[in-house]
């Protein structure tokens, strides 16, 4: 087996590598993401809280005073999207 069989090979596995990552990170819809966002709204509005010019509170708290300027939007159009649906 000469160098360029030996790099060949390694190219192989390593497509092989890449491509069960791939499939792997398609069909593991939470693979890579924290999916508790209850917890994740929790934390992040205690920073909201503290910066509120700063930190839009979003989904997390769509009343909360830190979304009026998404509210107001760009050109008529809201900012604010949750869950597919457009909050004015």
């Amino acid at each position: 087996m000469d160098d360029y069989d030996k790099a060949d090979l390694v190219m192989k596995i390593l497509i092989a590598i890449m491509a069960g990552f791939y499939f792997w990170l398609l069909f593991d819809d939470t693979a890579l993401a924290e999916t508790n966002h209850e917890k994740f709204c929790k934390t992040y509005i205690v920073w909201v809280d503290k910066y509120p010019n700063n930190l839009s509170a979003g989904c997390c708290n769509i009343d909360h005073s830190s979304n009026d300027i998404m509210k107001e939007g760009w050109k008529g159009q809201t900012l604010l999207v949750c869950g597919g649906v457009e909050i004015a």
